[in-house]
Parts: structure tokens; sequence; C-alpha cells
């Protein structure tokens, strides 16, 4: 249907029988009309299996309550929509603080992206702070779904570990007391990322490419982050690491030992995975 993104269907680990459907649109309206239209009617009309029925297709899905919450102007990045972000001062603080952080972490940021990505990356801190508002386990289905999102766009979930990273350890300093969900949901992408390539294969895919960067400042992390794309290929979060490749070594601009290196690393790095292609460890 027009404006539809995505959806997850969640289970309530306390009532096996409860479901929640969280459905994911372009556009409060979009949503709208698909709740007026035919699609909508005729899937809660179609027979479904094993709901109680008077025939022997099974009966009709019963209408769920539908919950919509206001969006608001996302005070971090006015083209973020209606992304949640937090409203505590604090936590607006430390979302900032981490997105400068892991910015001038990776010049690639800067370089790809421009001021656009900074917005962007500092509406996407905002947003990983309000998951501390979340039991842990339904945080970690929406960590889960954004790396899906971002990695195709050429953003390795390594950059959504090293931010929830970030800002675990800034809310532990302040609040030891408080919920370790970042901290616990940073730890979950590293499990799979090391799963899949050993912690020296990012190290010697880093030097590899360092050895034809020229010593240019935008080229530091291009063998990290090419080997992380590399694990999101191997654990199924996405196979963008040829297009990351691509535009490391259109980046260079003619330089063909970079090209090379870049296109190396990755091969380098496919033949020492850990585990199986297609498998989360």
């Amino acid at each position: 249907h027009d404006g539809f993104i995505g959806l997850e269907l969640l289970r309530d680990i306390r009532n096996n029988s409860r479901y929640v459907l969280v459905t994911r649109w372009r556009s409060r309206s979009d949503f709208t009309a698909y709740m007026k239209s035919g699609d909508h009617t005729r899937a809660h009309e179609r027979p479904h299996a094993g709901l109680p029925s008077s025939g022997t297709h099974g009966g009709k899905l019963e209408q769920f309550h539908v919950v919509m919450e206001e969006g608001a102007v996302n005070q971090f990045n006015p083209h973020a929509g209606e992304t949640p972000s937090p409203t505590d001062p604090l936590a607006i603080a430390l979302a900032e603080r981490s997105a400068i952080v892991i910015w001038r972490m990776f010049p690639y940021f800067a370089a790809r992206y421009g001021e656009r990505g900074r917005s962007f990356g500092r509406s996407d801190a905002g947003y990983l702070v309000t998951l501390l508002g979340l039991a842990q386990d339904v945080a970690q289905v929406q960590v889960d779904w954004l790396a899906r999102v971002l990695a195709p766009r050429g953003m390795p979930s390594v950059l959504l570990e090293y931010q929830l990273e970030h800002l675990g350890r800034a809310f532990k300093r302040r609040q030891p007391q408080g919920p370790g969900h970042l901290l616990a949901l940073a730890a979950h992408l590293r499990r799979a990322r090391l799963g899949a390539l050993d912690a020296s294969v990012f190290r010697e895919c880093e030097a590899s490419c360092q050895t034809a960067a020229r010593g240019l400042r935008q080229r530091r992390g291009a063998g990290f982050l090419i080997a992380a794309a590399v694990a999101d290929r191997i654990t199924a979060l996405g196979e963008h690491d040829q297009a990351l490749v691509k535009w490391f070594g259109e980046a260079g601009a003619g330089d063909t030992a970079w090209e090379n290196a870049c296109a190396n690393t990755r091969d380098w790095a496919l033949r020492h995975r850990r585990a199986p292609m297609g498998i989360r460890p």
C-alpha cells in the first residue's frame, strides 16, 4: 500500500496470547488512507486458521486497537519527521555529545553525507536514548530493525554499536543505578559482529587500507568500516559491502592503488570469516 515502510509483530513476554503489530508509514496521512481502504477491510475479512469460527477455515481477524502517537518536529533534525526524541535536558545533552563523538571518530560521515548526515546522526542518537524507556527485549527488536534500515544506506551496524556504547557509558557515569539497556544493546551488536569476524581481522583490514591512504584524513577508518560491512553481510544484516567499497574507491578520485586496497580488503575479510554466510551468531 502506498506509504507503507515495514512492520513487526511483537509478542508479550508476560502473556503469550497477546501480540502487538507495529507498522511504519511514510506519513500519518498514508496510514489513515490505508485504515480507510478496501485493503484494510479485506485483511480483516480474510479467514485465519486457528481463530474460532463456525466454518472450517478459521475465523476473521478481530479489529486491533489502533494506537497512534502524535508526532512533533524532531528537535535534533527537522528532516527526521516524527522520530522519537528525549525531552529530559540531560538526555538531550548526552545525545548531542554522542553524535559529535561518533561524527569525529569516522571522517567517512562528513565526506559522504555532509551536514545532512550530521543532522541525522543527532536525531538517531536522540532516538537511541528513548530506548531506555522500553523493556530491553523490545528495545533490542528496535535496534535490530534500525541496523537493517541504516546498513544498506551506507552505515554499517558497528556505527550503531559504537553510539550505543558511548551513550550507555555516558548515562552510567551520571546515573549509576539507571537501566543498562544501551550497553547491553551495544554488546548484542558486538557479539554478532565479532562472531562473524575476529577482532584481529578488523585491525588488519584497517592497516591494509591505511598503507594506500596517503595519510588523507577522510580515509581514516575505511578498512575498519569495510570489514564491518562484510560482517553485516555474514550476519544477514544487508549486502552493502560492495557498495561501500565502490564509494570509497570513487571518492579516491582515480587513485588506483587506493581503489585496489579497498577491494582487496573486502575480499580478504570475506575469506577470514568465522561464521557461515547468512547466519546471525
